[in-house]
């Protein structure tokens, strides 16, 4: 549980008004939550409050983080809790028990789900990488461009915001995935 002042200053780690902060915090949540789905967590907003909850200690602690609310930096500790959630033995809930043992009687079927595992964490990993290697604006632009709120809505004033139309915006993206792909392409074309 966390303590006031650690909440407090994780909400201003997102942005100094609070009702900007409050939603800057739901959308990472979000996006969080939906990144441990994605990860096959069996329990994703546990996780993501995992994560809220340690960059709120390390601010509390006085710990420099990066760039204020940084998704990328988010991003990094939930790849953390991750792999510690992964290196823990399974619960014992009838539905972990019943999943490891249909795993554990067919080999080939237990070899190609850790094939495709270890080939979806290369992608991810090598997603990261290149998002970071974006230049600073187009991953605010990214990250933007994939909100939680209306999609017309949220596009329509980040092009207004960026002085464009709605269709060089989606043209934009539109390079920026195209150079994420390729990118991420031969990143895992290296690592095989």
């Amino acid at each position: 549980m966390l303590s006031g002042t650690a909440l407090d200053r994780l909400l201003a780690w997102f942005d100094p008004d609070r009702h900007m902060a409050a939603r800057q915090y739901r959308q990472a949540y979000d996006k969080l939550t939906h990144y441990f789905q994605w990860r096959g967590s069996p329990t994703p907003e546990e996780d993501a409050d995992q994560v809220m909850d340690r960059v709120a200690r390390q601010l509390e602690e006085g710990k420099e983080l990066p760039d204020r609310g940084s998704t990328a930096y988010l991003y990094g500790v939930a790849l953390n809790v991750w792999r510690e959630r992964r290196r823990k033995p399974a619960g014992d809930s009838l539905e972990t028990a019943e999943a490891a043992a249909a795993l554990s009687f067919d080999p080939e079927v237990q070899a190609q789900t850790e094939a495709e595992r270890m080939r979806k964490e290369r992608l991810i990993a090598c997603l990261e990488t290149c998002a970071r290697r974006l230049p600073p604006e187009s991953q605010r632009l990214v990250a933007n461009y994939h909100g939680t709120e209306s999609d017309k809505k949220r596009r329509r004033q980040l092009a207004q915001g960026l002085g464009i139309g709605v269709e060089l915006l989606r043209t934009r993206m539109y390079r920026i995935r195209l150079s994420l792909e390729r990118c991420a392409r031969a990143c895992v074309e290296r690592q095989a």
